[in-house]
């Protein structure tokens, strides 16, 4: 097993579970948040892991919470577990979708089985800018690399925790289809 394999698989069994109680909410395909996540947080570096973020969710001055600062003096938000981590990643998505509508072709290639529409879709996105040095092209093979080192070490859904099960079924099944997709093929 090569380095960057070994890193896919350690992400994957570590976090796999967050990604899926929060896409499960908004029936989001959870290898596309934890692609987007591993690449964010170059598989989960030490700075990201102890700040609970690897979604690359920018501190900006209406967040309330805690947050860090990156050695490129970056602010990121900071969370208090890592399941508030990736609930704000996917909240982020839905509620800017709904809101203002700038996120809504990220929301529905969320919803879907494509990576390369959901990659594309974020990287056209307000998620990337190029004042911060974001290079959209970049970000858009990144999300596709990192989905493609990841989607072999997706467990089983008899290894997801009962709560991402309860999570799916107090939704009122928002997440069923998604799920339905990856389990009839």
């Amino acid at each position: 097993m090569t380095a960057i394999e070994q890193k896919a698989k350690n992400f994957t069994e570590a976090y796999y579970r967050y990604a899926y109680r929060a896409g499960a909410k908004y029936g989001y395909n959870p290898l596309f948040l934890l692609a987007q996540s591993a690449f964010e947080s170059g598989w989960g570096n030490e700075t990201h892991t102890k700040a609970k973020a690897f979604a690359g969710i920018m501190g900006t001055k209406g967040w309330k919470g805690a947050s860090f600062t990156t050695s490129d003096g970056r602010t990121f938000r900071q969370y208090p577990t890592f399941w508030a981590g990736f609930q704000d990643h996917a909240d982020l998505f839905y509620n800017n979708a709904m809101k203002k509508g700038f996120y809504l072709p990220v929301h529905h290639a969320l919803q879907g089985n494509s990576i390369e529409i959901f990659a594309n879709a974020v990287a056209q996105s307000p998620y990337i800018s190029e004042g911060m040095g974001d290079n959209r092209g970049v970000y858009e093979s990144s999300i596709i690399s990192c989905y493609n080192q990841i989607k072999e070490y997706k467990p089983l859904i008899s290894f997801i925790d009962l709560q991402s099960l309860l999570a799916l079924a107090i939704c009122g099944g928002v997440g069923y289809g998604w799920y339905k997709l990856q389990t009839n093929n």
